[in-house]
């Protein structure tokens, strides 16, 4: 099922919809949320969260979400960004 059907009602956007960079890049949407909304797993370790990277084979944790500047990073891959980037 993935995102489809999850609504972020203060946006008014619901998941599966298209999104515009707008609703993205709003600083009031939680990224932590809109990442394990799509079933990935994170657990949290210090000030930021951690996971197996989706988007490859991964042995052990290299995504890093830190809600407080709204980014991940996958460190196995080099690629990261904000709430637009990993819906794309």
């Amino acid at each position: 099922e993935g995102l489809t059907g999850r609504r972020w009602p203060r946006l008014g956007w619901r998941m599966g919809e298209p999104i515009n960079r707008a609703v993205a890049e709003d600083p009031q949407l939680d990224l932590v949320a809109l990442i394990q909304s799509s079933g990935v797993e994170l657990k949290r370790v210090g000030k930021n969260w951690l996971c197996r990277c989706p988007f490859h084979e991964d042995e052990q944790a290299s995504l890093s979400v830190n809600p407080s500047q709204q980014l991940w990073n996958c460190l196995g891959r080099a690629a990261g960004g904000d709430g637009l980037r990993w819906l794309q």
